[in-house]
């Protein structure tokens, strides 16, 4: 009874050690600067606005086997495709930093990026854009452009 209980032990111990995400080493609020400050413009919300289905979520990291501290922090230094080396524009603890960042934002399906407020002055009166002055939140994922439907005729010139 006494070595069943020892193993089971054993094997508790194990799996919660061995199936636990190791932790992060960067700092993930100074790693949410820096993407402000160096990746937002590409990677707002965990998009990618230059090549739309390789996105930061988690499930695209994973696909492209990208879901790894390392290989983001290699993706940041050394840049691959459109993407540009940020080896000379920031510090190895920056990176470090944007990594953390990247991954704890995956893992929280990008919370951040789920709503942006368009805002409008309290002064401004415009009835085409149909705003109020307060904040109304705008869901990225639900953008359905849909081009104008043109009459047959039309087409054929």
């Amino acid at each position: 009874m006494k070595k069943l209980l020892s193993i089971l032990l054993t094997a508790t111990v194990w799996f919660t050690f061995a199936l636990e995400r190791p932790a992060l080493a960067g700092d993930a609020a100074q790693g949410a600067k820096v993407f402000s400050q160096n990746c937002a413009a590409c990677h707002i919300g965990g998009n990618n606005v230059i090549m739309a289905n390789k996105t930061l979520k988690k499930a695209v990291l994973k696909r492209y086997k990208m879901y790894d501290l390392e290989k983001i922090k290699t993706q940041v230094t050394n840049g691959k495709n459109a993407m540009p080396s940020f080896n000379k524009k920031l510090t190895e603890q920056e990176i470090e930093n944007v990594a953390t960042y990247v991954l704890s934002q995956a893992d929280n399906d990008w919370p951040l990026g789920k709503e942006i407020y368009n805002q409008k002055s309290p002064e401004s009166k415009s009835p085409q854009l149909g705003i109020e002055a307060d904040q109304k939140p705008v869901n990225q994922e639900k953008t359905d452009i849909k081009p104008k439907k043109r009459p047959f005729w039309r087409l054929l010139f």
